[in-house]
């Protein structure tokens, strides 16, 4: 019986361990639900996108939020190009934003 209690409480400790932290969760799903109101807010979107990586680098083992900070920093280059119908060279603007998900999501590759 000993046995028994000892496996029983040994794999509800490892199945605890895997769990995701709640905290992690919840913060995760605030800037979920905020991203959906901030799309052509360059401005705003890149304050999520912060905000995602210090999720990032509170939870060292969690890969989501680098994902969730590049996709959030590649739609504010996106929406801060000119909206004046004009084709021409916008990479002066863009590519600080490319470089800067292109390292983030660099980050979660990694793990």
């Amino acid at each position: 019986m000993k046995k028994l209690m000892l496996i029983v409480s040994g794999c509800l400790f490892m199945l605890s361990s895997f769990a995701q932290n709640e905290k992690f969760v919840a913060a995760i799903k605030k800037n979920l639900a905020e991203m959906d109101s901030a799309f052509k807010n360059p401005a705003y979107l890149l304050s999520l996108a912060n905000n995602f990586e210090r999720i990032a680098n509170a939870e060292k083992k969690e890969w989501l939020p680098y994902y969730y900070a590049a996709y959030a920093t590649t739609m504010a280059g996106t929406f801060s190009m000119p909206m004046d119908g004009s084709f021409g060279d916008n990479s002066a603007i863009t590519d600080p934003f490319a470089d800067k998900a292109e390292a983030l999501i660099n980050k979660a590759a990694e793990m």
